[in-house]
């Protein structure tokens, strides 16, 4: 430990200083004299760097950001415990809807196989048993029967007998004008 004694305080800016020793720069900015007082300086803490007045009253100061530090990384430590929480139910939250996924494809897939095993087993059915037999070819313009109700063999009968008609009616007009004038039926 460093000791020292002074006899003079600077009057501008109350340091102690030794006029034998090195210049006392002073940048105090109050007027005043020098002054002959006794100051007795112990040296400077090995620690902080302070002056010591007093071991006995000295507190031992450190200026130091490690608090800070500190706070700041517990709440950096809390933000990536919530993202790796985040992280971890968003991750649980996937897989649940994949396992989902996968069990509604599943059903789908089965109910899907369940119609095609009813679709082929109706399918294999039909082929066991024999087909109806064809109805008999009928065609509507040689049907000589009266009461035939087929709606092709009704309206070839009726267009029939409406153009026989017709032409009887036409035919007799004709011939008729063609016996009085003298002239064949083919021309008109």
């Amino acid at each position: 430990m460093k000791t020292g004694v002074s006899l003079l305080r600077c009057g501008k800016c109350g340091k102690p200083f030794n006029p034998f020793g090195a210049a006392h720069v002073c940048n105090g900015n109050r007027k005043g004299r020098t002054k002959l007082s006794p100051a007795v300086s112990l040296g400077n803490c090995p620690k902080c760097g302070k002056p010591r007045g007093n071991p006995l009253t000295h507190t031992c100061t450190v200026r130091s950001d490690f608090k800070a530090r500190q706070r700041a990384a517990g709440r950096q430590a809390a933000a990536d415990r919530k993202k790796a929480k985040a992280a971890l139910k968003r991750k649980a939250e996937a897989e649940r809807r994949k396992a989902a996924t996968a069990r509604r494809r599943a059903r789908e897939a089965a109910r899907r196989k369940a119609a095609a095993d009813s679709r082929k087993a109706k399918a294999a059915e039909k082929r066991k048993t024999p087909a109806r037999p064809a109805r008999p070819p009928h065609d509507y313009r040689t049907c000589t029967d009266h009461d035939c109700r087929r709606y092709a063999c009704l309206a070839w009968k009726e267009a029939w007998q409406e153009g026989r008609t017709t032409g009887l009616d036409d035919g007799w007009d004709i011939g008729y004008d063609a016996a009085v004038s003298g002239r064949s039926r083919d021309h008109h």
